[in-house]
């Protein structure tokens, strides 16, 4: 599954920007505030399960307090909350207006409509296009509406959304089963396909019995505390700490770190435990001088952990993260998106979409990308161009890549 193209008007500093061109490797490089990520958290906030929050009045006469039923929706139905300073210029009257094209193999098609998809001509030959069509529209300042106004399949369209009608494959005469669970069922094969992981990586200070949530760097002890100890999660903690076993550096690295090497807890001996500090959790780690608290390790290794654990648990299949090399050696940047990248086209996720400040990326014999994204900010917001042929952009005179160069 993996993103095509995309085209959105009046988000944030996107006041009108198309990508023609998304790769399996996408490098998205830029100055600070020159809108990466205004492009990553468009994506994340389409594509993430929607809600519609119902208040309702808890308590007697002085002592009323609202409070809230959650209705869960689809990525495509419902608002989205508390998202202030959404629109452009944080103009509110503006609709942001989007076009968003995901493939999807056939393969994930075949079980639904029982056939009838491919018998009307809605499945591609060996992968399927599915164009998405729609709006924003300001409800408040901190909550907006997301409308999907149209979606296709291979170019023909079924699902429509006008006048707060829903109408499923509307230009076919003879339906028979492509009905609304059909279409619906088409649709949820888009909902949170998207893993976001921001630029706040850095552990806290954590309580035991913290409350669980969407996992995240706040909860991120306790959470994998509990896969530990919950019978009927652990098998799953087993599966995090063999996936973490199969990291391994290339042999240049190894020879680069030397000693340094020994200090590094992920790998085959790897060893994940637990301890308590007064009320404080906190994970055990184990190298090759003794067992260390995960607080004692630097803020790289910790990121490490975090990005490992994210893309093994969400099995999203796109995955976009900002400033990839954050507290990040250049070696290190080599290897973790070596890694990554090496994950690929299997279980765990197809695509990738990373930021960076880092010229490390943009070195010649460093290239682990098929499309590099340059960001600017023109007269008119952000801009982006693409370019599929990074290796070819290269000034071998001067040694540096052309985007490089480009802030020099």
């Amino acid at each position: 599954m993996k993103l095509e193209s995309l085209k959105v008007e009046n988000f944030k500093s996107l006041e009108n920007i198309e990508i023609e061109l998304f790769k399996n490797k996408n490098l998205f490089y830029g100055f600070n505030n020159s809108g990466k990520s205004n492009v990553f958290k468009f994506l994340d906030i389409l594509f993430k399960s929607k809600e519609i929050r119902v208040p309702i009045d808890i308590g007697e006469k002085d002592e009323i307090t609202q409070e809230f039923t959650i209705d869960p929706k689809g990525f495509w139905q419902g608002e989205i909350y508390d998202e202030p300073f959404l629109f452009t210029n944080n103009d509110r009257s503006k609709t942001i207006n989007f076009e968003v094209k995901v493939s999807v193999p056939n393969a994930i098609l075949e079980d639904i409509g029982k056939g009838a998809l491919k018998d009307n001509g809605f499945v591609g030959k060996d992968t399927t296009n599915i164009l998405l069509k729609g709006r924003m529209i300001s409800e408040n300042v901190s909550t907006s509406i997301l409308e999907l106004s149209e979606a296709t399949c291979n170019d023909l369209v079924f699902y429509t959304y006008a006048d707060q009608i829903e109408s499923f494959f509307p230009e076919l005469k003879e339906k028979g089963k492509l009905d609304r669970a059909t279409a619906e069922s088409i649709l949820g094969l888009l909902n949170n396909c998207v893993l976001y992981i921001g630029t706040d990586r850095n552990f806290r200070k954590e309580l035991f019995d913290t409350l669980q949530g969407q996992l995240g760097p706040e909860n991120f002890k306790n959470w994998l505390f509990d896969l530990n100890i919950d019978s009927d999660k652990n098998e799953l903690f087993l599966e995090l700490t063999t996936f973490l076993q199969s990291f391994d550096f290339s042999e240049n690295s190894k020879k680069s770190l030397g000693f340094s090497l020994g200090s590094f807890p992920f790998g085959k001996s790897i060893e994940i435990g637990f301890t308590k500090f007064e009320n404080e959790v906190e994970i055990m780690l184990r190298n090759d001088n003794g067992r260390f608290p995960l607080a004692n390790y630097g803020t790289g290794i910790q990121q490490f952990f975090y990005l490992m654990t994210l893309i093994f648990w969400s099995k999203r299949r796109i995955v976009i993260i900002e400033e990839l090399e954050l507290n990040l050696s250049p070696l290190y940047q080599e290897e973790i998106l070596r890694f990554i990248t090496g994950l690929m086209n299997s279980s765990f996720f197809d695509q990738l979409l990373f930021s960076t400040h880092s010229p490390y990326f943009t070195q010649k014999n460093n290239f682990m990308v098929d499309a590099i994204h340059l960001v600017q900010i023109l007269d008119k917001g952000t801009e982006v161009w693409s370019y599929d042929d990074p290796k070819e952009r290269y000034d071998e005179d001067g040694g540096e890549s052309l985007f490089s160069l480009l802030y020099s």
